[in-house]
Formats: structure tokens, C-alpha cells, sequence
């Protein structure tokens, strides 16, 4: 690539120079110093054929929305044009710059025009995840997760798309991605893609269940998050072996209207797609305590142990359990438990000998057994 002639990269080593000090000069900026620099960062932004002047409006435009509020319309083009006109072999600077507007301009999401541009970057993971290293990306990897889920659900394309969300999820450090946000956002786009009269449609099974195995990479890279999730999701979803109040149980008797039937039938739902989504593995919801599998064998409340293990014994007869050997140590562990009914209901599991090593068993009896025995 031809060199920019001397007398060029001199105008712009000023300009960049001059904006950069105007923008971190102490005290608020004026309100005409962005208007004026603005289109000429848009002009740089695209100018992919200059890389000198590029890489400038990039630098000027990280340090300008550091210190002014851009508007909503402004910040969207940017975000449109930064990954549009990104060097192919090289699109870290651009993506950076997006992350600094995500970081501090705080926009809603990403537009269809700046995900189409995004995912033409096809080292966009890895980048993202060497970015990490060197600024906060999270503002810009969330909104791009979430439009990743947003996309899922509206084109035929959701396979391909899916596969860049969990690339992406591999790539950046631990504690980048919203947890709890992210698995809301899945949960509700499963629940609108439903259709709670019959089947759906092929594409919008498919995206549904794309949108599944997405939920279950979260949570073995996030499991403590994920659990945190369910349980506050399960709060609002009433399952098998929910009980209602006295005031649920007098609407009952009262009759409910349409909304609190509708309210219920949703909320059913989510409980329905959790126990399916996570089904085997120690993140199934229990609806005794409002939790999880793992995390009700290891409940406060003598209840929601016995839940624990009755739905643990079920997942391990299954044969279709994920973490048989956690399951399996939990159950165990229970054998020591306080309450003389959980105890008794983990040492009466015919399979219990059969999934626990013979090391763990005997010590996890030595207190029924006794010593020397």
C-alpha cells in the first residue's frame, strides 16, 4: 500500500494533536467543539484508502466521546460506519473505537445496519477477545450479544449467527458478558418465538433450539450467574409442586381474569422452557424453593432438600444426566444431612453405591457405621 505523501501525514499528526488536547483540556468542553469536529471524523472514518487518517479519526473520536455527550442519531452512524469501513486485515482499531463509544455514550442497542457490518468482520471474536486486554469492551459485546439474539429470531441465518455469539463467548475474559441480561434476553425471544396454541414453525423451532444450546454454553462457563438467573426466573414461573397463597387460592375460588390467566399461562412457560433447556444437568429448575437442581440439594429448608434429591434421583435414573458424578456427590452428601428424612431418603437410593465411589460412600457412612466397623 502506497505510502500518504509527507505534507499530508503533517496536517494530520496536527490535527489529532489539536483535537486530542482541546478534548482533555480540564473542564467541560463546549458544545460546538464536537459539531466542528465531527465531520471531519466521519470523513476519516471512512476514508479505509487513507489508513494514516483513518487511524486519526479513530484516536480523536475515542478521546471526544470520552468527554461529550454525542447525540443518539450520531452515535448510531458511527457505530453503522466504524465496522463498515474497518480494514479487513486489521479491524481492531475500529473495534475499539466502537467499544469506547459503547462505553460512554451508553446506547440502547446496535442497529441491523451496524450488526450486518459487524458480522463481515470475520475475526471479529478474537478481537474481541485480545480488546479485552487492552479497554472495556463489555458495553459493546453485550449490546452485540443481544442484537446477536435479536437477529436469531428474525432471519434464517440463525445457525451461522449463533455460532459467532457462542465464538464470541469463548473469546472474551470472564465477567464480560451480562449473565443474567443475556439469559433474559434468550428466554424471552424463546417465549415470543412459542407459539402457545401449537407447534411453531420449522425455522422458529430451529431458533429456538439454537437459542438453547446458547443458554447451556452460558452456564457451564457461568454457572454460579446461570443459577442466580433461574432462580429469579422461577420466582415468577409457577412449576409442578408450587403451592399459592391464601390470596392466590382466594382468586381461584373467585375466578381470575383474562390477564392473570394469560400472566400464569406466560409465566408457565418459561417455567416449561428452563426445565427443558437445562433438563440432566445440575442447572434444572426445582420448583420447591424456587432454585436449581445442585443449589436445592444444598438448601437451608429440609423441603427443598428433599425436592433436590427426589429430582436429582430422577435426572441420574435417567441416564441423560450431564454432571453425574456433582449430582451423584451431592446426593451423597446428604447422607450426613441434619434432617433425619433426608438422610434417610438419600440412603435408601437403591443406585446410590452404583454412581458413588466406594472410598467416598464409606466415609460419607462412617458416622452411621462407627469406628472399626
Amino acid at each position: 500500500m502506497a505510502r500518504a505523501p509527507a505534507a499530508p501525514r503533517v496536517a494530520i499528526a496536527l490535527w489529532v494533536s489539536n483535537a486530542v488536547e482541546l478534548l482533555q483540556a480540564p473542564g467541560a468542553i463546549s458544545e460546538a467543539t464536537p459539531q466542528a469536529l465531527l465531520p471531519v471524523i466521519l470523513e476519516a472514518v471512512r476514508s479505509s484508502k487513507t489508513p494514516d487518517f483513518q487511524a486519526a479519526g479513530y484516536m480523536v473520536l475515542s478521546a471526544m466521546a470520552s468527554k461529550a455527550a454525542l447525540s443518539p442519531a450520531s452515535v448510531t452512524t458511527l457505530l453503522e460506519l466504524l465496522p463498515r469501513y474497518a480494514a479487513r486485515e486489521n479491524p481492531a482499531p475500529a473495534v475499539l473505537a466502537c467499544a469506547a463509544l459503547c462505553h460512554y455514550q451508553h446506547p440502547e442497542e446496535l442497529s441491523e445496519a451496524a450488526l450486518d457490518a459487524l458480522l463481515r468482520l470475520k475475526t471479529l471474536p478474537e478481537v474481541l477477545g485480545a480488546a479485552a486486554a487492552e479497554a472495556d469492551v463489555r458495553g459493546f459485546v453485550n449490546l452485540f450479544l443481544h442484537g446477536l439474539v435479536r437477529r436469531a429470531t428474525l432471519t434464517r441465518e440463525g445457525a451461522d449467527v449463533m455460532g459467532v455469539l457462542k465464538k464470541v463467548m469463548a473469546a472474551v475474559p470472564d465477567g464480560t458478558v451480562e449473565v443474567a441480561a443475556l439469559a433474559g434476553a434468550i428466554t424471552d425471544a424463546c417465549e415470543d418465538l412459542s407459539d402457545a396454541s401449537g407447534p411453531g414453525t420449522a425455522s422458529q423451532d430451529a431458533a429456538v433450539a439454537q437459542l438453547r444450546q446458547v443458554l447451556r454454553a452460558l452456564a457451564q462457563r457461568n454457572a454460579p450467574a446461570m443459577d442466580a438467573f433461574i432462580a429469579a426466573r422461577l420466582r415468577q414461573a409457577p412449576g409442578d409442586g408450587d403451592k399459592m397463597s391464601d390470596d392466590e387460592s382466594s382468586e381461584e375460588e373467585g375466578g381470575e381474569s383474562d390477564e392473570d390467566a394469560e400472566d400464569k399461562a406466560s409465566r408457565a412457560r418459561v417455567f416449561a422452557f428452563l426445565a427443558d433447556t437445562f433438563s440432566g444437568t445440575a442447572h434444572a429448575p426445582v420448583a420447591e424453593g424456587a432454585t436449581t437442581l445442585l443449589l436445592a440439594l444444598q438448601h437451608p429448608e429440609a423441603s427443598v432438600r428433599l425436592a433436590g434429591l427426589t429430582a436429582a434421583k430422577k435426572s441420574l435414573a435417567s441416564g441423560d444426566c450431564s454432571a453425574p458424578a456433582q449430582l451423584a456427590a451431592a446426593v451423597l452428601a446428604r447422607v450426613r444431612d441434619d434432617d433425619a428424612e433426608v438422610a434417610l431418603t438419600a440412603l435408601g437410593w437403591d443406585k446410590l453405591a452404583a454412581l458413588a465411589p466406594a472410598a467416598e460412600l464409606r466415609a460419607a457412612l462412617s458416622h452411621l457405621i462407627g469406628p472399626g466397623a
